[in-house]
């Protein structure tokens, strides 16, 4: 990359007090190079330096038409410098033509100056950058705005190949400074050297290639913005001379900093335990604190992490701690019973002694319960088709025996013979409402809702319970209105409902149990209820009843969903299920619209 400019072993003095020391510096062509320092640290006469408003007292200054010990005004003008100056600098009695061409005019031959003509070409500049200004009036009787953005049109007038512009942020609106970055930025993609001086660590990170840090006079640093971060160039910049608000501010920023990484960490949708370099814990969000179960009064630590792993799950973590390596654990068995990811990941800051690792947790208990219930959901489909499929089958034959049965009742006139035949009629059509029942579950008519008759439902529920109510010893008590009681729904997902509660009733009661089931016509609703005078359940999970999962029942079978896919079942029906508490036993009320 080509060399705008070099400066080298440069000293000057203000009699007996040293400005700059032996300055070195750089810049190269299209390059946007921020220089930084504290108050008097030798910026602004590095500046009238280039400019040609003061002499080197030592030192060099490189430029592609040769080198030079000092600039004046037109050498610096002639090198194509020019700079936007921190203070006012225009004529107020002068117009904007005036301030820009003065000392450039052109002349006729015969010396007078081509004033129309760089008022036209004026107006053409100020046009392409989309500038409207009064170029007739003395600048002191323009806005301000109009006076700062003449001092800039000065400065890239003539086409420098060096534009210095000097702390220009703060007497510049924003809005200016929108324009002049555009402008820059376009004029630095045709080989512009920038040399910005700021104290805004924003703009310097935002727009800067390189910056040099001047201090006491000398170019202490120069370095690439890519390897620098803004707290770093701030401290490198003010230590050991910050003042009290400078300081106050720069801990404030530190700290705004920090809380926001704290907040990242917290509100993360996963359990983050950070450690420090020394494997101590540094921060835990309130996820991972509930999902590990440290106890009050105990320091979150490693070892206490592990402990609840697995021996070999634990090894694998502290091995991947200790190395400062990626480590992932999937499905990892937790001493509560859950089931979690683990996501162990090193971090480095910008020296050896800070960065530490992340160790991630995922709660991965209920999606796994959920894909195992999917997982049993099919193979009992598959079992309801398999089953389905044999109901067919034994249908066929049974209305075959049935025309027999007719046929033989008719040649039998005997009473005792007649009874027999009745009794195992009886048993026969039994079997065939048992086949037809699961004959139905293998309907899938998921959203179909047709007018049908409530009782229905509690029916087919019992016909297909009645092995299990009898062997179990419980007994039903029905209370069901004489007169079909008609609701709108869809009958096979309603049995369920009917089936999901009449089962956890039976799970809980002992020989000798009793469910009560009744169904009562309201005005605008039907209510059925179903109860049973077992233990109960404990008021302290009642809330948690119709969560999905869980369960108070210790057999692996359970899947905890009967109730939760009763409320889903019960919401398709615009209806309502609610536990009842009573003195004795468990009771269920379901209410529908009419």
């Amino acid at each position: 990359m080509e060399t705008l400019l070099q400066l080298k072993d440069i000293h000057h003095s203000y009699g007996a007090k040293k400005a700059l020391t032996g300055v070195d510096f750089q810049l190269q062509r299209g390059e946007f190079h921020a220089l930084v320092g504290d108050h008097r640290a030798g910026k602004s006469t590095l500046i009238r330096l280039l400019c040609g408003a003061l002499r080197c007292r030592r030192g060099d200054i490189i430029l592609p038409s040769g080198t030079y010990s000092s600039l004046t005004p037109r050498k610096a003008f002639s090198e194509g410098i020019a700079v936007v100056f921190q203070e006012e600098s225009l004529v107020p009695s002068l117009n904007a033509v005036d301030n820009i061409f003065s000392g450039h005019f052109r002349l006729f031959p015969g010396g007078v100056i081509r004033y129309r003509q760089h008022v036209e070409e004026l107006k053409s500049f100020c046009g392409d950058l989309n500038i409207d200004l009064d170029l007739s009036r003395p600048v002191s009787q323009l806005e301000k705005v109009h006076q700062h953005l003449i001092e800039f049109l000065r400065a890239i007038y003539f086409k420098p190949s060096i534009l210095i512009l000097d702390e220009i942020s703060t007497r510049f609106t924003p809005r200016e400074m929108d324009l002049i970055y555009r402008q820059v930025l376009e004029m630095k993609k045709k080989g512009l050297g920038v040399i910005y001086i700021s104290h805004d660590m924003d703009e310097v990170m935002e727009f800067a290639d390189r910056v040099t840090i001047l201090k006491d006079g000398l170019c202490r640093k120069t370095e690439t913005i890519a390897n620098l971060d803004k707290m770093q160039l701030y401290y490198m910049t003010y230590s050991r001379e910050l003042s009290r608000k400078e300081l106050r501010q720069a801990n404030l920023e530190l700290y705004k900093f920090k809380k926001y990484n704290e907040a990242v960490i917290r509100n993360i949708p996963v359990g983050a335990v950070i450690l420090d370099k020394d494997l101590r814990i540094y921060q835990v969000n309130e996820i991972a604190d509930s999902l590990l179960h440290f106890e009050n009064n105990q320091e979150p630590d490693l070892d206490r992490i592990l402990k609840n792993l697995k021996p070999e799950d634990a090894k694998s973590l502290r091995l991947a701690v200790e190395e400062r390596r990626r480590l992932h654990l999937e499905h990892v068995s937790y001493s509560n019973g859950c089931i979690y990811n683990f996501l162990c990941a090193p971090f480095s800051g910008d020296d050896e002694e800070s960065g530490g690792t992340i160790i991630l947790i995922d709660d991965k208990t209920e999606a796994l319960k959920l894909q195992e219930y999917i997982r049993r959901t099919e193979q009992i489909s598959s079992i309801a088709e398999l089953a389905a499929g044999v109901a067919h089958e034994i249908n066929n034959p049974l209305n075959i025996i049935l025309n027999y049965m007719d046929l033989l009742s008719m040649a039998i006139e005997d009473e005792p013979s007649v009874s027999r035949l009745s009794k195992i009629e009886r048993e026969i059509q039994r079997i065939t409402e048992i086949t037809g029942g699961l004959l139905s579950f293998s309907k899938v008519k998921d959203t179909e809702m047709v007018e049908l008759d409530l009782r229905k439902a509690v029916e087919e529920a019992l016909l297909l319970l009645k092995y299990r109510i009898e062997s179990n010893g419980v007994k039903v008590e029905l209370d069901l209105p004489e007169e079909p009681v008609c609701i709108h729904g869809n009958l096979n997902k309603l049995e369920q409902v009917f089936i999901n509660l009449i089962m956890n009733s039976l799970d809980v009661l002992q020989r000798g149990g009793e469910i009560r089931i009744n169904i009562v016509r309201n005005t605008r609703s039907v209510s059925a209820t179903v109860s049973d005078n077992g233990p109960g359940i404990e008021k302290t999970v009642v809330e948690q009843i119709f969560n999905p999962f869980f369960t108070t029942k210790l057999e692996d079978k359970n899947s905890g969903l009967g109730l939760s896919v009763s409320l889903h079942i019960m919401s398709e029906h615009k209806g309502t299920i609610e536990y009842l508490r009573e003195e004795e036993g468990a009771a269920f009320l379901l209410d529908f619209p009419i």
